[in-house]
């Protein structure tokens, strides 16, 4: 490719959105990949959840990228019939030229969370997630209480439920210490 082509290449790159719209996101999940009904209406709620929380965050000064959490939500388990559905979605979202939010789908099943770094939009995903069960908005104790009961005849399923449990309290432990108020009622002031 000549140097010219490269430029103009780069620039027309350069105009599109670091995340696909929400139209876009409807597109990849219903018609592209097929995915089932049910999988959407948990990504949906997901997407609800974490619009709520990140709105508090970011009214508390976190500075986060609302519509990167958003569109990571909304697609999150695009690939969620495949094995590591995580991957299998980054690949996807990559291939499309949405590495940013690639990065965070891939690792929304465990992100390790460290007391002291920042809140960040990988996070916010992870932890939206893990308060939505199929449809329903649950707390993070019945989320891996249920989990526990459906892998608890497996020790190192019950050491990986344990982890990701013990990384989503970390969240909302920093949600809850930057905003000043509990998760609960955030999600109650937002009617989610």
């Amino acid at each position: 490719m000549a140097g010219e082509e490269v430029e103009k290449v780069k620039g027309e790159m350069s105009h599109r959105p670091r995340t696909p719209t929400e139209k876009e996101c409807e597109i990849l999940m219903r018609e592209k990949c097929a995915v089932p009904e049910n999988i959407i209406s948990h990504c949906q709620k997901v997407a609800e959840v974490a619009d709520a929380l990140t709105c508090a965050v970011n009214e508390a000064g976190a500075g986060l990228d609302a519509n990167l959490i958003r569109s990571a939500c909304l697609v999150h388990d695009v690939a969620r019939l495949e094995k590591n559905h995580g991957r299998a979605a980054a690949e996807l979202l990559r291939s499309m030229g949405f590495s940013e939010m690639a990065d965070v789908v891939e690792v929304h099943m465990d992100v390790p969370v460290f007391p002291d770094d920042p809140l960040d939009e990988i996070q916010m995903v992870f932890y939206a997630d893990k308060l939505v069960m199929n449809t329903k908005v649950v707390s993070v104790g019945q989320r891996f209480a249920a989990k526990a009961r459906q892998h608890g005849h497996n020790p190192a399923s019950l050491e990986n439920i344990h982890r990701r449990e013990t990384a989503a309290l970390e969240v909302q432990a920093k949600i809850e210490k930057l905003t000043g108020k509990s998760v609960s009622e955030i999600l109650s002031a937002a009617g989610v």
